[in-house]
């Protein structure tokens, strides 16, 4: 069966992003909204997705009407498609369970593992109060290695928030367990997908094909000394799936770059 999944990633969705008030401001009232900038991203999709797949830090406050509003939004843009989401450093776990996934708070963490036509999709939460960058623990270790047991013998898309590779941003990676490579190896993986540094990557890890996306919303490029240029050039990942293998493709909204401006952080 052929099927088609969007990868898109790092919304930082506001209802108003007017006088948010933060240092983000000044970038936020030049910034197209991410619903607008998936919209001219989707001109160039022949069919609406089987599913879509979000890597984080769906909103950039973590309020639960923002998460009601863009679920919203994004069912409007594709009615027919299956939601998968994580979430990222800025998003707030409770109000993610309840604003976008309509699910009651849980003690135990965010994980899932969940059928989408003739694959597999998991996710976890890599958010760490005390590890700004990201962390993959032994709790998700365990739960993964259990989940996979249990599961059916189908390819396994996998989903963090925060990148994996050292070396692939200017930010640190996420810590993890050497076991998780182990892991990833020899299991059914058959791709690992990130978001967090706005940018696309494509490399592999332990082996297995690893992809982080575009933004939705900005991207910061180092200029040195604690300066940062944002520019707006919305992106996702097209995955095109057929008989146990998928194809690549980066789709970007607009050819060139739009300077947003450029902060001293």
């Amino acid at each position: 069966m052929r099927m088609s999944l969007l990868h898109i990633s790092d919304l930082h969705y506001l209802r108003d992003f007017r006088g948010k008030g933060d240092i983000f401001s000044s970038i936020f009232e030049r910034m197209t909204p991410p619903l607008e900038q998936l919209r001219n991203l989707c001109s160039q999709l022949d069919t609406e997705p089987d599913a879509v797949l979000i890597t984080g830090d769906l909103t950039h406050s973590g309020e639960e009407a923002d998460y009601r509003a863009l679920r919203a939004g994004l069912f409007q843009i594709f009615p027919h498609a299956s939601f998968f989401a994580v979430p990222g450093n800025h998003d707030e776990g409770n109000a993610f369970m309840r604003g976008f996934l309509d699910l009651p708070p849980t003690l135990e963490g965010y994980f899932f593992l969940a059928p989408c036509h003739d694959l597999l999709v998991a996710g976890i939460d890599s958010s760490a109060p005390m590890t700004p960058d990201g962390a993959i623990t032994e709790t998700h270790c365990n739960w993964l290695e259990t989940a996979l047991r249990d599961a059916p013998p189908l390819p396994v898309f996998f989903m963090t928030h925060h990148h994996l590779l050292a070396g692939q941003f200017p930010l640190p990676p996420a810590v993890y367990p050497k076991r998780m490579e182990e892991m990833i190896k020899t299991q059914q993986i058959a791709a690992l997908l990130s978001g967090h540094t706005h940018h696309f990557y494509q490399g592999t890890f332990a082996g297995k094909p690893y992809l982080a996306s575009d933004s939705l919303s900005f991207k910061g490029i180092n200029l040195g000394e604690g300066r940062v240029r944002f520019i707006e050039q919305g992106g996702a990942i097209l995955y095109t799936c057929e008989n146990g293998s998928f194809s690549v493709k980066r789709i970007l909204s607009q050819d060139e770059p739009k300077i947003l401006g450029q902060l001293q952080l």
